[in-house]
């Protein structure tokens, strides 16, 4: 009772004189003790250490150093998370080992009844330790959020004006609220909302007749006090603060050092609230440099999308694949910077065929409507085809099939409803079916059984090369075809050496008795040489350079292949209406 599990952040926070760190000497990490600290400045913070196994003395920088742990220590795992309200850290890890030649320690983590061990960089760790509540003090989170109003639509991302910056200045009370402080004093402002307008000397109250749209400027308002309706612009109104309001002085306004305060007299004829701040003093302040303290809920709490994406390796290699398939030119394909978000817009608003995207999903779990498809740009207003554009589009797609491929759509309960959200856009802008991923599949994985399910859905598995104008006449449904391609797959991972040969042997135009009697190796050297004669025969020639890949990899000689595992194919999901 009266404590609580903490984890230092940064490591060295709890380093004093005679505590051990680890340093660099000669290539090595040893261990060095403390003997002074410099002052905690956070930008170049160092101290003077003594390497105990040479007795030498030395000045280094923190940010050179790495922790040093003992065997059995407390340690919990530095890791990437989008939350700001929870700290960034996998706890409930034990060391296990020393450091390694490489900087690392062994760690086992404890889980769901299971422990795991496995090596992670000493950078990465930092000390568990147990502190009475009475010692601990908090410190506000200043990294912006998003806030929006109690009236936002979770489907609806198009309202941009209706989420607003803010930040996190205190932790969660008893009921669940956090205070957040506000950007911008017209931030949220929302159909019903008073704001003050100046009429003559006076300063009536205006209610706003309609939402506020972004890129607006004038307002809609009915004037209380005269019982009209005014259209005023923006900036010739001021806000709206009742008497005992929570404000905070907007930046570079600060009092004395201070930000925070409470309203304790109404709007003058200058336009000045007067505030009274945490010291008592009472200041009057111009009411736009004022913006509103706010208790919130976690639910009407965004973060913001800052995270990079991986590059994956086969997508493009994927599109191109199934370009060849689909009997679409080489020129006509999107990669790289080409698949801007305009351009995928306008390709999209005029196809009729199929529409494959090979990218990352990006799943907002907060919002469905943020979800969607990463392209090229470079933020997530221009870079991102989210779930309600989709939705909103004015014209119908009149594709039979979207493809979402080698989505990256996140993990555990945050997937369902991020792809349920882009499942749903698509069915509603007209698509007749989607297909794509409730979670992150491997690209190679992903190309494979893409490939594999548009031969079946068009019936070209006994085909080969390019297919000519016959690729645009499906055979079975999309269900159907996703189906029996699932089966397929199966039965291919359960011995894919065998498939692989079965299928080389007859590109080579080889009897099955003839090319038993070669190796992997030998059937991969001819698979080869077949390719190089082959260059120019589209499909096919990247069929045999495939097959030689595949049968110089060593996991096809013995049992399943990896791919047979249900996170390679499960992953997969088909709605259709």
């Amino acid at each position: 009772m009266g404590e609580c599990e903490v984890a230092l952040l940064p490591w060295h926070d709890g380093i004093r004189k005679d505590s051990m760190v680890r340093v660099k000497h000669e290539e090595m990490w040893v261990q060095a003790r403390v003997l002074t600290l410099s002052k905690p400045d956070r930008r170049k913070r160092t101290c003077s250490v003594v390497v105990e196994h040479t007795g030498e003395e030395k000045r280094v920088s923190l940010d050179d150093c790495v922790p040093h742990f003992v065997m059995g220590a407390a340690v919990a795992v530095i890791l990437e998370d989008s939350s700001i309200w929870r700290r960034s850290v996998e706890g409930n890890a034990t060391i296990c080992s020393d450091m390694n030649e490489e900087g690392e320690y062994e760690v086992e983590i404890t889980g769901g009844g299971e422990k795991v061990q496995f090596r992670v960089a000493a950078a990465d760790l930092v000390p568990r330790m147990r502190i009475a509540v009475s010692q601990l003090v908090y410190r506000p989170n200043v990294s912006n959020v998003l806030v929006v109003p109690d009236s936002f639509d979770r489907y609806d991302a198009g309202a941009t004006a209706r989420l607003a910056e803010c930040i996190v200045s205190t932790p969660a009370d008893a009921a669940g609220k956090y205070e957040v402080t506000l950007q911008r004093w017209d931030d949220l402002l929302d159909k019903g909302d008073l704001v003050r307008v100046l009429h003559g000397s006076k300063w009536f109250h205006g209610r706003l007749l309609s939402s506020f749209p972004e890129d607006q400027d004038v307002c809609d308002l009915h004037v209380e006090e005269l019982g009209q309706k005014q259209e005023i612009p923006l900036e010739e109104c001021m806000p709206y603060f009742v008497v005992g309001e929570t404000v905070a002085l907007g930046a570079g306004r600060e009092q004395d050092g201070q930000r925070n305060g409470t309203i304790s007299a109404d709007l003058d004829d200058e336009g000045r609230y007067e505030v009274e701040m945490a010291d008592t003093t009472r200041h009057r302040i111009p009411a736009k440099d004022l913006v509103r303290r706010m208790q919130v809920g976690s639910s009407r709490l965004l973060t913001r999308h800052s995270h990079p994406l991986n590059p994956l390796r086969h997508a493009e290699e994927e599109a191109h694949t199934v370009a060849g398939i689909l009997g679409v030119d080489k020129e006509d394909v999107l990669t790289g910077e080409q698949a801007t978000l305009m351009e995928v817009q306008r390709r999209m608003a005029a196809s009729t065929g199929v529409i494959h995207l090979a990218t990352h999903g990006f799943v907002d779990p907060q919002v469905g409507g943020r979800s969607g498809i990463a392209l090229c740009g470079s933020s997530h207003d221009n870079a991102v085809l989210t779930a309600h554009a989709v939705a909103s589009l004015e014209e119908k797609l009149q594709s039979p099939l979207v493809v979402l491929s080698a989505c990256d759509t996140g993990r555990g309960e945050e997937v369902a409803e991020g792809v349920l959200g882009l499942a749903r856009a698509f069915t509603i802008a007209g698509a007749d079916a989607v297909i794509m991923s409730l979670w992150e599949v491997d690209d190679d994985a992903t190309r494979r059984i893409m490939k594999l399910f548009y031969e079946t859905w068009l019936g070209l598995e006994d085909d080969d090369g390019d297919q000519g104008e016959s690729v645009l006449q499906p055979k079975m449904s999309v269900v159907e075809a996703w189906t029996q391609t699932i089966r397929s797959w199966l039965d291919i991972q359960a011995d894919p050496e065998h498939h692989i040969r079965m299928r080389a042997y007859k590109l080579l135009g080889m009897e099955a008795s003839e090319g038993e009697k070669l190796t992997k190796q030998e059937l991969a050297r001819e698979c080869y040489r077949r390719y190089n004669r082959q260059k120019d025969n589209g499909s096919l020639a990247k069929e045999l350079r495939e097959m030689a890949r595949d049968l110089q990899q060593r996991d096809l000689s013995h049992g399943k292949s990896k791919y047979h595992n249900p996170i390679f194919w499960a992953a997969f999901s088909v709605v259709a209406v």
